[in-house]
């Protein structure tokens, strides 16, 4: 009984998950907890599974209001970024990312889309099917939120957002890091700069 017991004590621990809040008025003093991460994954080396990195993605940076700052096909899609500090490439396939939280799996990341190790991607929220990238719905320029889940449907990451002017976007100060800033240089699939 008593390792039942310190089972259910451990488990909350264990399913944090990274979460930015940063609103209208507190630019500098957004709070962010860890991010959450999968288990490891096992390798193919015919000896049985062994362990790897535990997977670990940020949303890295968002554009809620693009009108003309970053062009896509004609087009000036709102962004999320995404970025993958680890050493593996991070299959996407199963994933989740939403706009309300409520609903985790508002759109389900194909199996096609990879994040590179030590990488970015960049997923257009257009509100259309045009390809594995797009997401079909648009980001809030007044503000909301936004939530990546691993396939299981554990948080990997979620931030929360107030009202962003056009072509502004709100990026961690350090690509990965803990600290969010509003930029009027904004750098979707390339490291953050923050000026």
């Amino acid at each position: 009984m008593h390792r039942h017991l310190l089972l259910l004590l451990l488990l909350p621990a264990c399913a944090t998950s990274g979460e930015a809040v940063f609103g209208e008025d507190s630019a500098a003093d957004a709070a962010i907890d860890a991010p959450g991460t999968a288990p490891p994954r096992p390798e193919d080396t015919g000896t049985g599974p062994e362990p790897t990195e535990p997977i670990v993605v940020f949303i890295n940076e968002l554009m809620p209001a693009n009108d003309g700052a970053f062009e896509l096909d004609g087009e000036t899609p709102d962004w999320v970024e995404l970025y993958n500090p680890g050493q593996t490439d991070i299959a996407l396939g199963g994933f989740t990312i939403t706009d309300d939280l409520e609903t985790p799996r508002k759109a389900v990341l194909d199996d096609s889309l990879v994040l590179p190790a030590d990488g970015f991607l960049v997923l257009y929220a257009s509100d259309t099917d045009a390809g594995p990238e797009h997401l079909p719905f648009k980001l809030s320029s007044e503000g909301e939120a936004v939530g990546l889940f691993f396939p299981s449907g554990a948080p990997a990451d979620q931030v929360r957002f107030g009202a962003l002017a056009d072509n502004l976007s709100l990026a961690r100060e350090d690509d990965g890091g803990a600290q969010w800033a509003v930029t009027a240089t904004p750098t979707p699939g390339s490291a953050n700069v923050i000026e």
